[in-house]
């Protein structure tokens, strides 16, 4: 099954998370593995990590790019 969304809080620790950016998978992994990757700045790596600290600075909601 495959499930889209944006609000980080309904995935599981365990889910398997794809982030896609301009139409390819750029990360993937658990929800527990990918929050403890340390985001690079040069690449996408952290990218789901960098998500996760927005959405918690932002109460649940992702700035506008």
């Amino acid at each position: 099954m495959v499930v889209i969304m944006h609000e980080s809080s309904q995935i599981g620790p365990k889910d398997f998370i794809y982030i896609l950016k301009d139409g390819r998978v750029v990360e993937l992994g658990s929800r527990s593995n990918l929050e403890v990757v340390i985001p690079s700045y040069k690449s996408d790596q952290g990218k789901f990590r960098k998500i996760m600290e927005s959405q918690r600075e932002m109460d649940g909601f992702l700035p506008e790019e």
